[in-house]
């Protein structure tokens, strides 16, 4: 997965932004490290605002071992 994304800024200038599967990926690892329920509110958020890629997101969550606690913020 990319870590991050070159978006145009103005003219003849771009600026990098991690793309938001990225960011899922570390709330989720937040939320498993600390338990705060402002990283699920916030990866729904994402979610709804963004449409996360789930194709390219799941095999990340599987690898990391976060399938349960994607499914309890997902559904």
């Amino acid at each position: 997965m990319p870590l991050r994304r070159r978006l145009p800024w103005g003219e003849n200038l771009s600026v990098a932004v991690a793309p938001p599967e990225y960011v899922v990926l570390r709330k989720m690892d937040f939320y498993r490290e600390g338990g705060s329920s402002k990283h699920p509110a916030d990866i729904r958020a994402i979610i709804e605002v963004t449409g996360v890629d789930e194709a390219l997101i799941l095999p990340w969550i599987k690898t990391r071992g976060l399938i349960d606690d994607w499914k309890k913020i997902r559904y």
